[in-house]
């Protein structure tokens, strides 16, 4: 059944790739949220049940080959050895980014990358305890605002908290980019990052 919920919504984001879009950029080098109208946003929470979405645009010059899409794990500030890193050529200047985590369960995340010619999706568990165990409270963020995409800068597209306590503070996005200090206030972060490189595809 997951996976046929993320064949379905991976089926919506395929159809809001190549729709009319309202959320259009003009500026070259920038990625920024996409706004699903109201029906798409109805599809989606229909259909995602307890997953986290979220959907960016990404406009980018004829020197950016290469998009990588990555989680990384800290359990209180340190990092965890997680392999997950996926790489998608880019061959135009425009498209999209999707990320569905269902979270019922051990999460499954799932990263599709879409333009005008293809849409690739790269779907993995990462079957850690604690993203089941009650004790923890739990929190997310992603990216609001649009940011500028420079050759290799790593971007934070979402963050999911996990702590040992009944309150936590959740910052934006690139406060734990510049900041990294308050990863140790967490018992444990997933930070889904990416980046545009100059490079051919290759997996790191």
């Amino acid at each position: 059944m997951r996976k046929i919920t993320i064949l379905i919504l991976s089926l919506l984001i395929s159809c809001v790739f190549i729709s009319c879009n309202k959320n259009t950029m003009f500026l070259s080098n920038q990625l920024a949220p996409y706004a699903l109208s109201k029906n798409e946003e109805t599809i989606a929470k229909l259909i995602s049940g307890q997953s986290q979405y979220a959907i960016f645009n990404f406009n980018i010059d004829k020197k950016i080959k290469t998009l990588s899409i990555w989680i990384e794990g800290y359990n209180n500030g340190e990092k965890l050895n997680l392999n997950n890193y996926s790489c998608f050529s880019l061959k135009n200047p425009t498209g999209k980014i999707s990320i569905n985590t269902n979270t019922s369960d051990n999460y499954q995340w799932n990263f599709s990358f879409a333009d005008d010619e293809n849409i690739a999706n790269y779907s993995f568990k990462t079957n850690n305890q604690f993203e089941t165990d009650s004790k923890y409270s739990k929190g997310y963020t992603k990216l609001l605002d649009p940011v500028e995409i420079s050759i290799d800068k790593e971007i934070i597209l979402q963050a999911y908290l996990f702590k040992d306590n009944g309150s936590m503070s959740i910052y934006s996005t690139n406060e734990y980019l510049d900041n990294p200090k308050i990863l140790k206030e967490f018992d444990y972060v997933y930070l889904v990052k990416c980046k545009f490189s100059d490079k051919d595809s290759t997996l790191e």
